[in-house]
């Protein structure tokens, strides 16, 4: 067998892999704190969809049902609080009391990560949001702030006419509270 000669050698050498992997942790670094930054972007976006979404939802089947329809916190019944943690339910409010009772139907529910909730503040310090079967809001004009760990990140704010539309928060205690 021939010894190989130095031009016939196809393989790396043990400095040439380690300068490698050093180069590539490096851009793996530097790349790895925007990429956590866009992930949390996107779901801030996606949770914002879903409230747009869920708002939407209920005001067309007010209209629809000819009917009052109401969304809250909670799982069986509402929990009576502005800050909107894990589910939201979206129910036909037959007595127009803003809670989920036996008699009420429920017709979607909206769940949140563990680290989001929605902070509902109104003008008539309510802690659910209704709309009327004309698809206005029950007097209930008010914005929802998308709250991460406590901090606000987006808000969506909600007019009499029952029309929503995105904005930056405005209120930095929002989540606080």
């Amino acid at each position: 067998m021939r010894p190989m000669t130095l031009s016939q050698q196809r393989a790396f050498s043990l400095i040439e892999i380690l300068i490698t992997l050093i180069i590539t942790s490096i851009v793996f670094s530097i790349a790895t704190p925007s990429l956590s930054s866009a992930i949390q972007s996107s779901k801030q976006t996606i949770h914002t969809n879903q409230m747009i979404g869920a708002l939407n939802y209920a005001r067309n089947k007010a209209i629809t049902s000819r009917r009052m329809v109401s969304l809250c916190a909670g799982s069986t019944s509402c929990n009576n609080a502005t800050q909107w943690e894990q589910q939201i339910i979206i129910f036909i409010d037959t007595n127009q009391d803003g809670q989920f009772n036996q008699t009420d139907t429920l017709l979607n529910t909206l769940y949140l990560d563990e680290i989001y909730s929605w902070h509902w503040s109104n003008f008539r310090n309510q802690k659910h949001m209704s709309y009327k079967p004309d698809g206005t809001t029950h007097s209930l004009n008010g914005t929802f702030t998308l709250c991460m760990q406590h901090l606000p990140t987006r808000s969506i704010v909600i007019n009499t006419s029952g029309r929503a539309r995105i904005a930056a928060p405005t209120n930095a205690n929002a989540c606080t509270t």
